[in-house]
């Protein structure tokens, strides 16, 4: 979905109420998804525009943080494994230039 917009319902009732009520007006609203982090709802406007509604889990600031502190290292480690693939296209020149 290249157009997407999505917005935060201030609980998990709250997001189940909304999805009723856009059904309730004869809408088709799926879900809910659970994405671990979060649970979703999804529609689509009128001109085609994918509509989320979500709400953060009980373990949302947990996974976040878990999530957090694995970021730099996994970032470290998908720039290691295709360093080889872009200096073959690219050159190391390339690669290493920082706008010095």
């Amino acid at each position: 979905s290249d157009m997407h917009i999505a917005f935060e319902a201030e609980s998990h009732e709250a997001m189940l109420a909304w999805q009723a009520h856009i059904g309730g007006s004869g809408k088709t609203c799926l879900g809910p998804v659970d994405h671990d982090f979060v649970q979703s709802v999804y529609m689509y406007d009128p001109n085609g525009i994918q509509v989320e509604i979500t709400c953060k889990s009980d373990r949302y600031v947990e996974i976040m943080s878990e999530d957090a502190a694995r970021a730099h290292q996994q970032i470290r480690d998908l720039t290691a494994s295709t360093r080889s693939e872009k200096e073959h296209l690219f050159g190391s020149q390339a690669l290493d230039y920082q706008g010095r």
